[in-house]
Formats: C-alpha cells, structure tokens, sequence
C-alpha cells in the first residue's frame, strides 16, 4: 500500500511555475494548448476561477507528498449539460505510475458525488498507450475513434473518444 499524501486542491496562481514547468516538457504531444510564458499560465489560472464559479469548468493541481504532479480539469459539454470531459497532464517521472490511477478515480467520483454528473467523456491520441491503458483500467469504453479531429501544431490528427457512466 502506498503512504504517500496525496492532495487534490483548486489550481491557484501559487502554482503556476510547477505547471509551467510540467506543460513545458518537450515529451508532450499529445497536447495542443501550452502557455507560451509563465504569465500565460497565470493569466489562465486566473480565467479558471471564472469557470468554476460558474460550475462549468473545475481546475485542480495534484499533490504527491507536497510536490505538484498533476493537473487536471473537467468541463461541462456545452451541448449536453450531463457530460463533463476531463483534460490532464502529469509530469513525466509519473507516467505509468500508481497516482494517475489514484487521480482519476477520485476525478471520477467527484464528477458523480460532488457535481451529479453521468457521463465522462475522454479524447485520446490512439497512440498514447499511457492514456488508453488508463482509461481501460478505470472502467471507460472506447466508443469510436475521430479522424482529422484535433489540431496540434496546425496538424490535425485522430482521437479516440472513452465513455464512462458515473
């Protein structure tokens, strides 16, 4: 069993630096909207709070014993107001690590027990073998995959589209 602490708190301006630093990793890409500097990732934490008071977006930071290692948020489909997707990035030393697990789970059960949700929707690059294997083991189901459906660097590319009911 782990003893880590893990803590999963609002992202605040505080921790834009580690953020920056984690979305700033060449390794990413998968990801198509980084910050530039580290005044863009402020000026986005500070927008976020915006969309939580309106409970159509939710932002947090993951702490592993103090250490930021993860973000993620959850946004309500503006179309069909029962579906939130979930967007993250996890620093690399993590990946395929026991807190991705650990950090979805609880995502998931704050979507069904804290926002009254009943269906996440996850897109996925039908290469990233660490994000498939991370949906498959927590219950989602690949629904279809999307061609041309993403743009990363004015290239668009496939996403595999995971459903889970809550």
């Amino acid at each position: 069993m782990n003893k880590n602490k893990i803590e999963m708190k609002y992202r605040e301006v505080s921790h834009a630096e580690r953020l920056f630093e984690i979305l700033s990793n060449p390794n990413f890409t998968y990801i198509s909207v980084k910050p530039k500097t580290l005044e863009e990732e402020i000026e986005y934490i500070q927008k976020a709070e915006k969309g939580r008071q309106e409970n159509s977006e939710h932002h947090f930071t993951v702490f592993l014993d103090s250490e930021i290692v993860w973000a993620f948020w959850i946004k309500i489909d503006d179309s069909r107001k029962h579906v939130w997707k979930i967007w993250c990035y996890i620093d690399e030393k993590y990946w395929w690590k026991w807190i991705a697990n650990f950090a979805t789970r609880w995502c998931l059960d704050f979507m069904k027990n804290e926002l009254k949700l009943h269906l996440c929707e996850i897109l996925a690059h039908p290469d990233n073998s660490w994000s498939q294997a991370l949906m498959i083991k927590n219950g989602f189901t690949k629904v279809w995959t999307m061609k041309d459906y993403y743009s990363i660097n004015w290239e668009f590319q496939p996403r595999d589209i995971f459903y889970k009911i809550l």
